[in-house]
């Protein structure tokens, strides 16, 4: 990890004060390399994400078409969101629809990753439930897949659970490792994590961006799936969240998702791309600029003037004045 280059720099005054080493690549869905820093070929768990492809087995195995799920549903199954109201009730709803509540679902429990989400909670004496789990709309779409295939909901995150054995296939399929005799562990929501390296990463969302690459029965769901957070960005991770604000500024050109632990994959379907990118050490904020920083390098984003905000966020001191900014490098 040493060796992998510094993409972003914090500055304060006249020195730089900190800096992150990372890795990313560009790639098509025929495999090409666009542009690469650092070493790719490095396992990484790739966390939230992932998850526009664990999607997909919700899309493949026939549950999204047998339980009718709509396309905000599926845009949450992707999603990392803030736990507002409009997230929990869409997943109570689906969830009722299956004739269930928010007690199956095996997350656990969490405030807001949103602070004036979490302050507007606190102050409503809101009781929070599973269901405002960051990741409560991807367990829902594993719930609705063993409804589906007809296996006990209980322990449908277990490795060896069929829900799980469906989706790693796809993900095997999609991302071409070999799961079996891949690193895993387990992500915050409880949910298995695979480890991959960051290029197989970003050929599989290139895939994704150009359904027509994927195999059969899988087209058509990667299709649904990124015209639904297209359709709803704001579902995709809420307000003031880096992942809807450039899905949405940016006329669903860019489908961003991130994961814990300095983890960024995106979508470029116009352009037929896939992108992954790792901070080395976690630092999610910089993971944006530095995302920023690529897209901007290669044109791939329209001109827009909010764009500054994530590419050069500034510091400030507590009187508001402007005392630095964290900067990509490359």
């Amino acid at each position: 990890m040493l060796s992998n280059p510094v993409l972003v720099q914090i500055i304060r005054g006249d020195m730089v004060e900190s800096f992150f080493r990372g890795a990313y690549v560009i790639m098509d869905a025929a495999g090409q390399v666009i542009d690469t820093a650092g070493d790719v070929e490095r396992l990484i768990y790739p966390r939230s994400a992932l998850k526009p492809i664990q999607a997909l087995g919700m899309m493949k195995s026939g549950a999204a078409n047998a339980f009718q799920v709509s396309p905000p549903e599926i845009a949450l199954a992707c999603a990392s969101h803030n736990g507002e109201e409009r997230h929990v009730r869409i997943v109570n709803h689906w969830l009722a629809r299956l004739g269930l509540s928010c007690d199956v679902l095996e997350c656990g429990i969490h405030a807001s990753m949103n602070k004036e989400t979490m302050l507007a909670s606190a102050r409503k004496g809101h009781r929070l439930t599973p269901a405002h789990n960051a990741c409560s709309g991807k367990h829902v779409g594993f719930v609705s897949q063993a409804l589906y295939l007809k296996v006990p909901v209980s322990g449908y995150l277990d490795l060896d659970h069929p829900v799980q054995q469906y989706v790693n296939t796809i993900i095997e399929e999609v991302i071409e490792i070999d799961v079996a005799n891949a690193p895993k562990g387990i992500d915050g929501c409880q949910a298995p994590v695979i480890g991959m390296p960051l290029k197989n990463l970003a050929r599989g969302m290139a895939r994704m961006g150009r359904p027509q690459t994927l195999g059969a029965g899988l087209t058509q769901g990667a299709q649904k799936i990124m015209a639904a957070i297209q359709a709803h960005p704001e579902l995709i991770a809420g307000t003031g969240r880096f992942c809807s604000a450039i899905t949405q500024e940016s006329n669903g050109k860019i489908l961003a998702k991130m994961g814990a632990d300095g983890v960024f994959s995106v979508m470029v379907p116009e352009k037929g791309l896939g992108i992954a990118l790792k901070i080395d050490d976690g630092h999610l904020v910089a993971a944006e600029v530095a995302l920023m920083g690529i897209l901007k390098k290669h044109h791939l984003l329209p001109e827009n003037p909010l764009w500054k905000r994530w590419a050069n966020p500034v510091l400030k001191t507590w009187n508001k004045k402007i005392v630095g900014e964290i900067s990509f490098v490359g």
